[in-house]
């Protein structure tokens, strides 16, 4: 019996269509399985930043309160009060949260020699996910809590809260799921995760903090008249400066030079929100492919 070429031919077709749903349900499904077990895996690391968050909150309320008893200048609204709280230690409070939680996403594979033990049929790319998922929700919960807290006390203090918090909370999401990335790549060159928490402090606090004035000390742009996009923590200041942005966005200061006459320089304050959209999405879709390539080399040299 002659079989007819355009019929084998459909059923090719849909047969491929068939492998295709299923393999994609396969996949949400190794995804959702890996988001469920990391939320329960990390579950006392999230109360444990959580406490921090709440320390660091308590630490916010008495400088301020101290403050305003010595008859220092207060914030004249909602805005410049939420902000404060945002500049005091909210940035160095990300990356703690950012290390706690993406320090061991990878590295502890190899320290533990772990490696694919607990999902051994599930793809590398849906195990990555997975994680990235379950332990950014876990962040973003952190930081969530950490706003409630501060709209809660501008509450009491303004009878108001400033409509731009929202902006600022996005930001605060979208920069975080950032340094979560960073601290991810730096996960998958590690082989403990000790080190992945302090060289990704290090780095973030430190190393990215100096490279502003190093250049500006080395005069390779000329009285800093470019925006530091290079430089991943420069996104982070739009966290605070979204709430009431400046215009212009740099301030301009004079600097004076033994023997030599004064120098104009600009110091940046934060990056337009154009620019920090797309500047953030840059570094978040690198970093993540530098990831999941070091990732899947490692599994494969069974390192």
């Amino acid at each position: 019996m002659l079989s007819n070429p355009k019929q084998d031919e459909i059923e090719i077709e849909e047969f491929h269509v068939d492998r295709q749903k299923v393999g994609l349900r396969r996949a949400l499904t190794q995804i959702r399985d890996t988001i469920s077990f990391e939320l329960r895996r990390n579950l006392n690391r999230f109360l444990v930043i959580l406490l921090v968050y709440i320390g660091f909150f308590i630490l916010g309320v008495l400088i301020f309160e101290s403050a305003e008893a010595l008859g220092l200048p207060i914030a004249a609204d909602s805005a410049e009060y939420v902000k404060g709280y945002l500049e005091l230690n909210f940035g160095f409070l990300i990356v703690i949260s950012g290390a706690a939680f993406g320090g061991s996403i990878i590295a502890e594979d190899y320290h533990k020699q772990t490696n694919n033990l607990l999902f051994p049929k599930s793809r590398k790319a849906n195990i990555l996910i997975g994680r990235l998922i379950a332990r950014y929700l876990l962040m973003a919960a952190c930081l969530l809590f950490f706003y409630l807290l501060v709209a809660g006390i501008t509450l009491i203090k303004y009878e108001e809260i400033p409509l731009t918090i929202f902006n600022s909370f996005g930001w605060a999401l979208y920069f975080s799921f950032a340094i979560l990335s960073f601290i991810t790549m730096l996960s998958s060159f590690m082989k403990n995760t000790s080190m992945t928490i302090i060289m990704g402090i290090m780095i973030t606090i430190i190393v990215f903090e100096m490279i502003p004035m190093l250049i500006s000390m080395s005069g390779v742009f000329e009285k800093n008249e470019f925006p530091l996009f290079f430089v991943l923590t420069y996104y982070g200041r739009i966290v605070s400066e979204s709430l009431a942005m400046p215009n212009p966005r740099y301030s301009v200061e004079t600097i004076q030079m033994m023997d030599s006459e004064p120098v104009e320089t600009m110091t940046w304050l934060t990056p337009s929100e154009i620019g920090a959209f797309f500047g953030i999405l840059i570094y978040i879709s690198i970093l993540l492919l530098i990831a999941y390539l070091r990732y899947k080399k490692r599994q494969s040299k069974g390192e």
